[in-house]
Parts: structure tokens; C-alpha cells; sequence
């Protein structure tokens, strides 16, 4: 062998002046045997925080006392959130045992002494608006917290509470004690654990940049790892709340990268704990609106945040959020629905000149990514082979934009589709149209051959923008016209109220 062929050169590794290990790195095993490559033996860390768990209610036994009493249950919530605490690595967890609500002096005493240890406290029970219910009210009457948030619009978890609590030291300045109050049901517990304190204790871990604004702050706070999956069966969407399903996930392997499907876990009862059975992640469902969706149908696209994962594994900041871009004002954003034609004779067979279909899957994730998801949210993607089918389906979407996406069609059924397209539009956008020729061309010329088309439909008493594109240079389309579309649909709108009123007064 050649003389010093297995000799690593001074440097190699690490270039001078590399930064090893960035502040708020969460130290593992690797991390170690970088310190002492680089001859580091002493650093400055920062403490787990300490998170006291703590269960309320006379009607709660200890968890290894079987219930021999009606009205009696085992206290099910401490255990679990003990165990969930130490899962994620973040913290080092603290059992503050079972506190009941006869003695209001006592209970007072105990929670003093928790936040003398703690420097987080999660309850359960004891939130909601029962005569009972007074663990609020402790904290804010005895202790001086602020409430900053409390009633979540969301299910499960509705009455989660979070509030602060100055400590005071002794010879030094006081601290600030975190409190969440989660509901008492077990599910609830659980679901509110993943979504508020586990980011919570990861920005504690990691360390928070006062210098920044609150608003990205918050931005920058990293949440569970999310994937888009597809349901396997309708689901009855909840009237009043959106709501965080417990899902398993199946994945499918495919041509155009795969697909994850989505199942329900049953009856998701929030005192039901087999609905976390098997759950792998959670699924966030729209509210349902009562005259325009009421169900989550077979084959449509929701987000979901996956459940497990610890302490420095990968996530994804707020401001990437699938599941919170959706969640937060999703009434302000533009839905978005998509048909894949994949052009078939009349009896539904696919034509042989036709090249392979994408997957809807990964469809609805390309325009998702094209569009942007603090403006638009993509509903579903539903494929089509003939034109009556196209036409049922047109005739019963419900969104603001309905996207035509034509995959690999011959030039002849591309003008054919358009002609049939054009009598359910009700007044064409030319520019619309225009526009995202333009931005598919520049993607991929031959897609300026396409016959694009753009129009207003009027159906379910509002408007709705129709475009019809080519699969090839569909980035292209989406992203030219994503700014116009809001904007088109404010004035379409507009235009419907218009003319309805003069149709009223005449």
C-alpha cells in the first residue's frame, strides 16, 4: 500500500473556525465524541425542566387500586402522561400524586409546594364549567396567574387552560411557573400533551431568542413531524369544531413515490382510550359547514401530525405547518379541489394512447406545494374517465376553485374536454387563463399547446374559479395565478351578490 493511504489529514474532519454544536443543541450520544475531538471537557447546559403531573378529582382512585365503589375511577391520566413526559426526553418528569377539591386550603398548599419544585405543572380534570371544576380558579385566586388562553376550538381538548405564575425566590429574582390544565378525559389529556406542552418544553430545552418578536417566536417553535394521508372511508365531520382524529397509517408503495392511508381508530369518544390503541398519528379534520360539507370522504387529503419521536428528532417549525397553516383562519383561505382526468371511452376504460395516471396522492401535494399553504388549502383529489363523469363530479364539488388537471391527453380529447368544460362555465376568465399558459409554458413548452381554460361557475348560491390544466407544467400554472385567484374570486363574488340583489328588486 502507499505510504499514509490510511492516515486522515489534520482538519479533515472539521475545518477551523466550524461551528461544532449550536446553542440549544440537544445533547446525543454523537455530540459527545465531538466535544471531545475538538478538546472541549467543560461546557455551560442548560437543566431539563422539571414537569410535575398532577390528577384531580374525589372521583379518582390510585391506578393500583381497583374501583370497588360506583362512581369510583382509576386514575388513568398521571400514569400516562408520566410515561408520555418521559418519552419525549425534554424534561424530567415529577409525580405530584392525586389532589381532590373538598379542601380548598390544602389543595392551595400542595400546588405551592409543586411550583417550588416544578418549573412546569400539568393537571388534569377539574377545567371545565362543573360546580367542581375549581382548579382555575385556585391558581388565578390564591396565586395571582394570568390566563392567557382557555376554551381551544378544537377537538378533542376544548377546555385546556394555560396560565402563568410568578414564583417568588428567595435572594434571587422570582421565576415564572408554566401551568397547563388539560381536561380530565384521558384522550383529551393525551391529544393536548402533543399539541401544547410538548413544543412548550422543546422551546424550553432549546432556549427562546428574546431579542425576536413574540410572533416568531412562536413562528419558529418546531411541532411534531407531519405527512398528508389519504382516508380509506368517510368520516362525519363535527358541526361545531375541527377536530384531531386518531388515525393508523398504512404505507403504499406507487410509481410516484406512495401514499399514506389513513383509518379512523373507532369511536373517538374522548374518554374512549382505545381510540390512542394503534393510533400512529393525529389527522386534522375541517369543522363541518351544514350546506356545503358535512363529511370527509373516502380518498380525500387531510394533514396529520404523527405521534411518538423524542427529544432532537426531526420536526418541523410552525411556520412550515401543514396542520396549523389549515387550522388557523382556514375560513380566510381559498379551498381547493382537483379533478384528475385521465381521458377513457365511454364505457370507462382508459384509452391506450393515454400514458400512466399520477398518483392523486402526490397530485394533491404538488399543488399544495405550487399554491402555498398560507393562502390555499387543497381538499381532495378525485380522477375521472369519461366526460358524463366529469360533469357529476363538477356539478357536486363544493370549494372556491376546482382544478381540471388533464394527464398525458391526446391533443383531440384536450379540445374535446374544453368544448364541454366551456357550457359549465358561466363567464370566462381569459386572463386567468392566460396567465397560467404562460407559467406552464415556462415550466414546460410544449404545455402552451394545451387548451387552457379559465371561468366563474355559480352554484350552491356562490362562485367558484374553474381552470382546466395539463399535468406537465402544472407548478408552472399554479404558481403564475395563486396571487390572481383570491383576488378574482373576491370580485366573482362580488359580482354573484351584485346581480342576485338586482334579480331581488326586479
Amino acid at each position: 500500500t502507499s505510504s499514509g493511504k490510511w492516515i486522515r489529514k489534520v482538519g479533515c474532519d472539521m475545518a477551523a473556525g466550524t461551528v461544532a454544536l449550536s446553542a440549544g443543541t440537544v445533547l446525543q450520544p454523537p455530540h459527545v465524541g465531538i466535544l471531545i475531538q475538538i478538546g472541549v471537557n467543560e461546557l455551560v447546559v442548560r437543566d431539563l425542566p422539571k414537569v410535575g403531573v398532577l390528577s384531580t378529582g374525589n372521583e379518582i382512585l390510585p391506578s393500583h387500586h381497583h374501583p370497588s365503589a360506583s362512581g369510583k375511577i382509576p386514575d388513568v391520566n398521571r400514569p400516562i402522561l408520566l410515561s408520555t413526559l418521559s418519552s419525549w426526553g425534554n424534561c424530567t418528569p415529577v409525580d405530584l400524586g392525586i389532589e381532590t377539591d373538598d379542601d380548598i386550603n390544602e389543595l392551595t398548599n400542595n400546588l405551592r409546594s409543586a411550583m417550588d419544585r416544578c418549573d412546569v405543572i400539568v393537571t388534569t380534570g377539574g377545567i371545565s364549567m362543573g360546580e367542581k371544576d375549581v382548579m382555575e380558579d385556585v391558581f388565578v385566586e390564591q396565586f395571582g396567574a394570568t390566563v392567557h388562553f382557555g376554551r381551544i376550538h378544537m377537538k378533542p381538548g376544548k377546555p385546556t387552560t394555560f396560565m402563568t405564575i410568578k414564583v417568588p425566590a428567595i435572594g434571587r429574582r422570582s421565576r415564572t411557573c408554566l401551568i397547563f390544565c388539560l381536561p380530565g378525559n384521558p384522550v383529551s389529556g393525551i391529544v393536548c400533551s402533543h399539541l401544547f406542552v410538548r413544543p412548550c418544553l422543546d422551546m424550553l430545552v432549546k432556549g427562546v431568542d428574546t431579542s425576536t418578536s413574540l410572533h416568531d417566536i412562536v413562528q419558529n417553535a418546531t411541532v411534531q413531524e407531519e405527512i398528508v394521508a389519504t382516508l380509506t372511508k368517510d368520516v362525519k365531520l363535527d358541526v361545531e369544531r375541527p377536530e384531531y382524529r386518531r388515525v393508523s397509517l398504512t404505507y403504499v408503495p406507487g410509481a410516484n413515490g406512495g401514499q399514506f392511508l389513513a383509518s379512523s381508530t373507532g369511536v373517538q369518544r374522548s374518554s374512549r382510550l382505545m381510540s390512542m390503541n394503534g393510533a400512529d398519528g393525529l389527522m386534522l379534520l375541517p369543522k363541518g359547514e351544514p350546506g356545503r360539507k358535512l363529511v370527509a370522504k373516502e380518498g380525500e387529503i387531510y394533514p396529520v401530525m404523527l405521534l411518538g419521536g423524542s427529544v432532537g428528532t426531526v420536526g418541523v417549525m410552525v411556520r412550515d405547518s401543514i396542520h396549523i397553516s389549515q387550522s388557523l383562519n382556514s375560513e380566510d383561505k381559498v379551498s381547493v379541489a382537483i379533478v384528475n382526468v385521465v381521458v377513457g371511452d365511454d364505457h370507462g376504460k382508459m384509452l391506450d394512447m393515454v400514458v400512466e395516471a399520477p398518483d392523486t396522492t402526490e397530485l394533491s401535494r404538488r399543488a399544495a406545494v405550487a399554491l402555498g399553504s398560507d393562502r390555499f388549502n387543497v381538499l381532495a383529489t378525485v380522477k375521472v374517465l369519461t366526460c358524463a363523469e366529469l360533469m357529476t363530479e363538477l356539478a357536486s364539488l363544493e370549494s372556491d376553485v376546482i382544478l381540471v388537471v388533464f394527464a398525458g391527453t391526446p391533443f383531440q380529447e384536450n379540445l374535446r374536454y374544453a368544448s364541454t368544460v366551456r357550457t359549465f362555465i358561466d363567464k370566462e376568465a381569459d386572463a386567468i387563463a392566460l396567465q397560467a399558459r404562460k407559467g406552464a409554458a415556462e415550466q414546460h413548452p410544449t404545455a402552451a399547446l394545451f387548451e387552457f381554460t379559465a371561468g366563474f361557475v355559480h352554484q350552491n348560491q356562490t362562485q367558484c374559479m374553474l381552470l382546466l390544466l395539463p399535468e406537465e407544467g402544472l407548478e408552472g400554472s399554479l404558481q403564475a395565478v395563486r396571487g390572481l385567484l383570491p383576488h378574482a374570486l373576491e370580485v366573482g363574488k362580488g359580482a354573484s351578490a351584485h346581480h342576485h340583489h338586482h334579480a331581488q328588486n326586479n
